[in-house]
């Protein structure tokens, strides 16, 4: 009996210690995952990949399950720390940014309506990255949509 209380001591200890290193890679695989994420939906705006960096480090929620909360007064939110001032226009857009991709697409409309000036106060960290002066080509672009026509294509043909 007192062989089993050392061993379930010694898994809860070990278990204390790992904890944090659990959550971390955690963390480390869901970045990398959003990160992907990122940089597919946005592969015509190589520069939000940039801006994603800087603002979140491709971070759309913490260790603890929560959205991401940073920024002026810690309130802005997500990958893309979007302000909640936002809010009722992702609402009435339909977006949830609460989520990787109602955060990403709020994120490409301010960018139609507005450029990167709603990242403005990162600009000093993300304008030095690569993919912040990055252009796609003509010829990729056709390229890329065309795999999402196909995709399309394949996703009807599947409906019938």
């Amino acid at each position: 009996m007192y062989s089993y209380r050392r061993l379930a001591a010694f898994c809860i200890a070990l278990t204390s210690l790992l904890s944090p290193a659990i959550a971390t890679a955690a963390l480390t695989m869901a970045a990398s995952s959003t990160e992907a994420r990122v940089r597919e939906y946005f592969w015509d705006l190589p520069v939000m990949a940039a801006i994603a960096k800087c603002e979140s480090e491709f971070t759309q929620y913490e260790a603890s399950g929560n959205v991401l909360q940073g920024g002026y007064k810690g309130r802005m939110m997500g990958v893309y720390q979007i302000a909640p001032l936002h809010l009722p226009d992702a609402a009435m857009l339909g977006l949830d940014l609460e989520t990787v991709e109602g955060n990403m697409a709020f994120a490409r409309h301010l960018y139609e309506m507005s450029g990167t000036r709603p990242w403005e106060a990162s600009r000093w960290c993300w304008q030095k990255l690569p993919e912040a002066t990055a252009v796609v080509s003509h010829d990729t672009k056709i390229a890329m949509i065309q795999k999402q026509i196909d995709a399309i294509k394949l996703a009807l043909t599947l409906m019938q």
